[in-house]
């Protein structure tokens, strides 16, 4: 998220990533880290402003041993998807998790 967040394109996978903003098409990222409300948060908000980029929902998975942690909820992905094909955020995009 930070090379994408600074247009850093030493990858296959990030050039893959900017030439798809630049040509309009949707982004969908899931969150998955363990510094999401650390350092990496701001790299998240920044992405969050971007258009065509659209977040899986995602939420602290053990805030107790892990405060910063994020986790997607992957069983959102396709209707993250599909929301993102109509160019609209799913929403709420921060949600409850809750372990399986």
């Amino acid at each position: 998220m930070a090379k994408m967040t600074n247009s850093i394109t030493d990858n296959a996978a990030n050039l893959a990533v900017k030439a798809t903003i630049r040509n309009q098409s949707p982004i969908i990222i899931a969150v998955s880290t363990n510094d999401g409300l650390g350092l990496s948060g701001q790299n998240i908000m920044s992405l969050m402003n971007l258009k065509n980029v659209y977040f899986v929902p995602f939420g602290q998975d053990d805030y107790k041993t892990k405060p910063n942690s994020l986790v997607a909820h992957f069983d959102m992905v396709i209707p993250t998807i599909e929301k993102a094909l109509e160019g609209k955020q799913i929403q709420p995009v921060l949600k409850e998790y809750e372990k399986k």
